[in-house]
């Protein structure tokens, strides 16, 4: 069971105990309007991590996520750009140079990947690619979000594990 901890305001501690090794593993959650997550531990935690992580913020509103180091059975993660005429269309004419939601120049084309490349990618490595999601980016909210989408057409996140 998760231990959570306010430690300082809107910082919290997060700990689980692992009694087979004797030792305490802390993951840090601060929350804010671009809510952070240090440390997500070993996977076969990440569902106590999770379930506390939600008893402050509802766990799809973590904006970034952040790692001192990997664990032994980490896996790969990766969000990115597909590389089609719509994540073009979105992500360089419309948001780089009609909105101006994106700082121009940020993006370069030729390093989208379609999913089925990095899957290949991937799997030469290696890894074997367990799930990929579609984003979609809502920029009719405040602040401007990311969710779920039901297509990769213009971006997607998704994790890889050995093996």
């Amino acid at each position: 069971m998760a231990k959570v901890n306010e430690i300082a305001p809107d910082l919290y501690r997060i700990s689980i105990y692992v009694p087979e090794f004797d030792l305490q593993f802390n993951h840090f959650l601060v929350k804010d309007d671009e809510p952070l997550l240090f440390h997500t531990g070993y996977k076969a935690m990440f569902p106590l991590v999770r379930d506390a992580v939600a008893t402050i913020v509802n766990p799809s509103q973590i904006y970034w996520i952040g790692f001192s180091h990997f664990e032994s059975d980490d896996i790969f993660g990766f969000l990115t750009h597909n590389q089609t005429l719509e994540a073009f269309t979105f992500l360089i004419w419309q948001g780089e140079y009609q909105l101006g939601f994106i700082p121009k120049g940020n993006h370069d084309f030729h390093k989208f990947i379609r999913p089925e490349d990095l899957k290949e990618r991937l799997a030469r490595r290696g890894l074997k690619t367990m799930e990929v999601q579609g984003l979609k980016f809502l920029l009719d909210t405040d602040p401007r979000r990311v969710d779920f989408a039901p297509t990769t057409e213009i971006s997607y996140i998704g994790y890889a594990i050995n093996g």
